[in-house]
């Protein structure tokens, strides 16, 4: 730049030229000063919209995760509480199942004991003459009605034991299929946790990269708003 003594002695072109050049660059630095201000607009504009972004994402992320943590405390609750009561379901049935079998077995054995002493009888009334002075006594007569009875009455225990035994078939049954279709619903569960989780990790993925971009925007507005005043 030229000292200002010296421009005393510039003659009129000299002094022209002079002002050209110093025009000129006025219209340089005028010039960068509206691009360095548009640029300052737009990086202010963008930092609004990041701003917005950021504001946004965090309030949904924020909602996300409040609405997310109560359906999952509310599912996995609700799932502990149906695999609790099949539990408790399937023992009942178990030692429902372990006394009909005790029973079953008694019965077996009871009918065991009937049979052999009809087969005894049998024998003995095949084996003795159908004449007067040797007939059936009447104690014996007694003897077979009430074996007879207690083998309509086991007869009629074992028919009622067999439906009791396809009853708590099929509850057993019901009962194991209500826990494959909790375990699915389980393992469905999960699945769907899982993928919720990647969403949510996503989103803070996306948080932080707008963060970041904030901080970016922020320091170059910082600069070249410190441009001007130095220009």
């Amino acid at each position: 730049m030229v000292d200002y003594p010296d421009i005393l002695n510039y003659t009129r072109d000299e002094l022209v030229e002079e002002f050209c050049k110093l025009f000129d660059r006025y219209q340089d630095l005028r010039e960068a000063s509206e691009a360095d201000t548009q640029k300052i607009h737009e990086l202010k504009r963008s930092l609004e919209v990041s701003v917005a972004a950021q504001t946004y994402l965090s309030q949904e992320l924020e909602q996300y995760t409040n609405a997310e943590n109560n359906e999952q405390d509310n599912e996995l609750q609700k799932a502990l509480n149906e695999l609790t009561e099949l539990k408790k379901r399937y023992g009942k049935l178990e030692a429902s199942y372990n006394a009909l079998q005790q029973d079953h077995n008694t019965l077996l054995e009871e009918n065991a004991n009937l049979t052999h002493n009809l087969e005894e009888i049998s024998r003995r009334r095949d084996a003795e003459p159908l004449d007067v002075t040797n007939k059936t006594s009447e104690e014996d007569l007694q003897r077979i009605q009430m074996l007879e009875n207690e083998n309509m009455d086991l007869l009629q225990k074992m028919e009622e034991f067999q439906e009791e035994i396809v009853r708590y078939t099929l509850a057993i049954a019901e009962c194991e299929k209500n826990i494959e279709i909790l375990k699915d619903q389980i393992i469905c569960l999960e699945e769907n946790l899982q993928s919720k989780k990647s969403d949510l990790e996503e989103k803070v993925q996306i948080l932080e990269s707008t963060q970041e971009q904030l901080a970016e925007a922020n320091a170059q507005i910082a600069m070249l708003s410190s441009a001007p005043e130095s220009n």
